[in-house]
């Protein structure tokens, strides 16, 4: 997503910024405007996305580990989270740790949703 990004910013201000189009809205002609100004929303809409994945990329890597049945770390050891989450990162060597909130963690699946 990000050379695409890259490859469509240069266009749209170096190569297609001068080359006039007409515009279209509702299935119909409407005003005309650059070919550069059309790729600037999808720049745009890729930097949002980019944005996105990147941020959800961080719910994803927070594990609700012993927050045992419901969340509340019930008869779990105090650093039961932190040495799990330390291992499952080692063995992975992806940046996995402790839910903020293991109530959230156990109850949704928000942050596979949002990726």
């Amino acid at each position: 997503m990000k050379t695409l990004k890259r490859t469509l910013n240069i266009n749209y201000k170096y190569r297609y910024k001068n080359i006039i189009k007409i515009g279209r809205t509702h299935t119909m002609d409407a005003v005309p405007l650059a070919l550069g100004q059309e790729f600037s929303g999808y720049v745009s809409q890729l930097e949002h996305n980019i944005q996105k994945l990147e941020h959800s990329l961080d719910h994803l890597s927070e594990l609700p580990i012993g927050g045992t049945v419901v969340g509340t770390g019930l008869n779990a050891p105090k650093t039961f989270d932190v040495i799990v989450c330390k291992k499952i990162a080692e063995f992975t060597g992806l940046p996995f740790k402790p839910a903020k909130n293991k109530f959230e963690g156990i109850s949704t699946r928000d942050a596979i949703v949002s990726a």
